[in-house]
């Protein structure tokens, strides 16, 4: 699915799959797959190790299966999955909405319509023009 990433976000990729590798207990991955093709993924990590703090690390699905619900149902698998082991809080970070960079505008939506709730605004975090948002989803305190 090159056609979602930049050669930077491709090595960024690259390393955050060799985690999953690596670190199975830690990081995980779900792909979709689609007449024996992937057509999305998505992978995610319990960065602290302790199975209560999951951070949803990269969601893509190939531009042509786009909007018939992989990511949702990519989503609601890890949910299932990460419940399962009394997970308290899943977050994401993104670029923010207002850069109204067009595949960053959807990606806000869908977190949104997946139950997020922005939780943060770090200014000037990737450039002094660009910021980052922090996307949560609580299922305890």
């Amino acid at each position: 699915m090159p056609d979602n990433f930049t050669k930077e976000g491709i090595d960024m990729l690259k390393d955050n799959l060799d985690l999953c590798i690596k670190k199975p207990k830690y990081y995980k991955a779900f792909v979709a797959i689609e007449n024996k093709k992937v057509v999305g993924f998505i992978s995610y990590g319990d960065t602290y190790r302790r199975g209560e703090v999951i951070k949803l690390e990269w969601i893509v699905v190939s531009k042509k299966y786009q909007k018939i619900g992989i990511a949702s149902r990519l989503v609601k698998k890890v949910e299932d999955k990460i419940k399962k082991y009394n997970a308290r809080i899943f977050w994401v970070d993104t670029l923010d909405e207002s850069i109204k960079y067009e595949p960053y505008v959807a990606a806000n939506k869908f977190y949104k319509k997946m139950g997020f709730k922005k939780e943060v605004v770090l200014r000037g975090f990737y450039n002094s023009n660009t910021h980052q948002a922090i996307y949560v989803k609580r299922y305890r305190k």
